[in-house]
């Protein structure tokens, strides 16, 4: 994802996957759902293996653009465009507003411009839930921090930068760094992407509790591999964007990753588990705060769900104002603007071949 719902508020990236894009597509219209199809058939068209997928921070199972990386161009929706400043990018408007039609637009735009208003204030209610859970989250990770051994913690985070990045002194070259998210809360509760992002890689689980420093082992190992050189993706939470859930470094065939609820996985037989629980923190540390810190955990638990219950309510908003808006479109129109698009990106990578 390269946008997120999180305490801070919305919270954008996409940027940071634009590096090397010498074109950008946007498309402008309030057809999401529409238009979400049209950026599956580009990229099933134009590159199936290669494309990346970037998914919409409220109704995950649409897309807010793609980026193909081989033909140099990206394809975003423009809400998620309108944030962006990319002065060194070819930027190409693609019009489906031309599809609108305005006396149909008219009679509904009223009752439109009140949907707007309602997913805005839904949406903001959420992120102030957000906020709410992180402060509590932060009296959680007080619980633990003085049961924490930060010199275990700092000889484990050394042993395993030289166990993945090796020996190699520190380089010159300029590491290209992709900062994204590792998913969001969504209408539909938190997501991720962790096994498609992961699917051929080496995989290290970070386990912990609150404050046992998994975001800061990350830090310093994402630190290190820049320090040496090395391309990186960088995976923010989706709740603290100033937060760090999974570094991959695909040119050392890993990824290692905060795995704890709501991301939590399974190691498979070959993977690697970083208990810090067991590593760092003192013996019986759950059983000896267990009442102080069940009540703090079923209060941020309650908020996060009040919270991601205002995403339901704005995502439900947003499907009615999908329904008018599909009423006011001429699809002829929609359909060969589509077909222009998809003409334009195929000449484009026949030239690249």
């Amino acid at each position: 994802m390269a946008e997120a719902n999180t305490a801070g508020g919305y919270k954008n990236r996409w940027e940071s996957s634009l590096q090397g894009i010498d074109r950008v597509f946007i498309i402008q219209s309030k057809l999401q759902q529409d238009v979400s199809l049209l950026l599956h058939q580009i990229a099933l068209q134009a590159a199936p293996q290669a494309a990346w997928y970037v998914h919409n921070p409220l109704q995950s199972d649409l897309l807010s653009g793609i980026v193909i990386p081989e033909l140099k161009l990206a394809v975003i929706q423009e809400a998620a465009a309108s944030q962006l400043s990319l002065p060194d990018k070819k930027i190409i408007k693609v019009n489906m507003e031309s599809a609108i039609k305005p006396g149909l637009l008219a009679q509904q735009q009223a009752r439109l411009d009140q949907l707007q208003e309602q997913i805005a204030a839904a949406k903001q209610a959420a992120y102030s839930g957000f906020a709410d859970a992180l402060l509590i989250h932060d009296d959680w990770e007080r619980l633990y921090l003085p049961h924490i051994d930060f010199d275990k913690t700092n000889k484990l985070t050394e042993q395993y930068i030289q166990l993945l990045l090796g020996e190699q002194q520190p380089s010159e070259n300029q590491s290209r760094i992709d900062d994204r998210f590792l998913g969001t809360a969504t209408a539909k509760g938190a997501v991720d992407y962790v096994s498609q992002l992961t699917d051929d890689l080496q995989r290290y689980h970070l386990k912990g509790r609150p404050g046992s420093g998994k975001s800061t082992i990350l830090r310093k190992l994402a630190a290190a591999a820049i320090d040496r050189g090395y391309d990186i993706e960088v995976y923010h939470c989706g709740l603290d964007p100033k937060s760090i859930d999974m570094v991959i470094i695909r040119e050392l065939g890993f990824a290692i990753f905060d795995s704890t609820a709501p991301h939590e996985y399974k190691p498979l037989q070959e993977e690697v588990i970083i208990d810090l629980y067991e590593l760092t923190i003192s013996p019986n540390t759950d059983e000896n705060i267990a009442e102080q810190a069940e009540p703090v955990s079923s209060r941020y638990a309650a908020l996060m769900k009040t919270a991601i219950a205002q995403l339901t309510h704005a995502s439900s908003l947003q499907d009615d104002f999908d329904a008018i808006y599909k009423q006011c479109c001429d699809y002829s129109t929609f359909n060969k603007v589509s077909l222009d698009l998809l003409q334009d990106i195929h000449q484009i990578k026949q030239a690249s071949l």
